[in-house]
């Protein structure tokens, strides 16, 4: 587990795992001072979003009514939204036109340098500061997000 702190102020507890067979959890689980999250996994786009706010029972918001949670994959017989593509899809479109990509290599060096110090962190057993930042990127928008599937 990580005690992620944002630059916001936010502070989430994370833990991730990637190599265990047939577990219970749930993909990502986030939990703060004013609730948690439980997310579906973040590969595909589609599935069910859980929150509890102040310790509330968990309340559902399902996906398969939304742009890109509709259930495509596999073909034959879907049983999973599966739109993976989608950053590479706005990655073409912002070469083409001239503006910077959401999936940035600035935004995936950040990521990387928080990743390396949760493990510094882990094995030092000591705080590690992240110093480098990035932008947010802008919000995909639904106009937007529609158009990437023309």
């Amino acid at each position: 587990l990580s005690l992620l702190e944002f630059h916001c102020g936010a502070t989430v507890t994370f833990g991730a795992s990637w190599d265990v067979f047939k577990h219970s959890n749930h993909p990502i689980e986030l939990h703060g001072t004013e609730g948690s999250l439980r997310l579906p996994d973040p590969d595909t786009f589609g599935g069910t979003v859980s929150l509890s706010a102040h310790g509330a029972d968990w309340k559902d918001f399902e996906s398969e009514g939304e742009l890109y949670g509709a259930r495509n994959w596999p073909y034959a017989a879907p049983d999973r939204a599966n739109y993976r593509m989608l950053g590479v899809a706005d990655l073409a479109r912002s070469l083409l036109e001239g503006r910077r990509p959401r999936a940035s290599g600035e935004l995936a060096l950040h990521v990387l340098e928080v990743m390396e110090a949760i493990l510094a962190s882990g094995e030092s057993r000591n705080s590690v500061a992240v110093v480098g930042s990035v932008d947010q990127p802008p919000l995909l928008g639904e106009d937007e997000a529609a158009s990437l599937l023309a």
